[in-house]
């Protein structure tokens, strides 16, 4: 796990990197800057019961669920080695909602 906080134009940006054994790769940030991926691309979907999101499934072979909430912006972004083998998009849902559920309030 690596674990980083940067700062850009003083706004916070902290990234949490969980690699595992395939080394394949799961980011979650956490930031005040609003991700360019926001914008356009993606499908609409609820988080929880309140929380409206994006979620894409491939952007430059990453796939990835973004939301935003209280002022801050939060995104999962799953990333494959080699094979195709996914994360689905209820994983994903679900990891987001956590968030809400005593994860990170």
């Amino acid at each position: 796990m690596k674990v980083m906080d940067v700062e850009v134009n003083e706004k916070q940006q902290g990234v949490i990197s969980l690699i595992n054994v395939d080394k394949e790769r799961l980011d979650i940030r956490i930031s005040d800057l609003k991700p360019d991926s926001l914008e356009g691309k993606g499908e609409r979907v609820v988080i929880g019961d309140e929380l409206q999101g994006k979620f894409i499934p491939n952007l430059s072979g990453r796939r990835m669920i973004m939301w935003q909430d209280d002022g801050v912006f939060y995104e999962i972004i799953f990333y494959p080695k080699l094979t195709q083998r996914e994360i689905s998009k209820t994983q994903l849902l679900k990891m987001a909602e956590s968030f809400k559920q005593g994860g990170i309030e």
